[in-house]
């Protein structure tokens, strides 16, 4: 996810250091859901991760829908930049969270 990211920033020109996910916050939620999905004990991991994803990916093109209808305007590169850049920062800090309650609930 990160990598298709980058490709969409230098598509635009921008500087990667200065954004959210250039941040230490964005691996931080990359290594505590890689260490969460090992220590779960529970099985069936790997499809509620994708049903994380899927669901998150279905709400922000909803949103991305709905505000383009709003404004009357077709998005641009910026917005679609704008919108992963909020899927990820959302996916990264959503997923860890719902692993640390699946790991202690029942």
């Amino acid at each position: 996810m990160l990598y298709g990211w980058l490709i969409l920033m230098h598509s635009i020109g921008e500087r990667v250091k200065w954004t959210m996910l250039a941040s230490p916050l964005a691996y931080v939620g990359i290594l505590l859901t890689c260490a969460l999905i090992l220590l779960q004990r529970k099985e069936g991991i790997f499809r509620e991760l994708c049903t994380i994803i899927v669901v998150l990916s279905l709400f922000f093109i909803y949103l991305i829908i709905l505000f383009n209808i709003l404004i009357c305007s077709y998005p641009t590169t910026c917005d679609f930049i704008f919108y992963y850049e909020c899927f990820i920062v959302v996916f990264l800090g959503v997923t860890p969270l719902y692993f640390v309650f699946r790991l202690y609930v029942r």
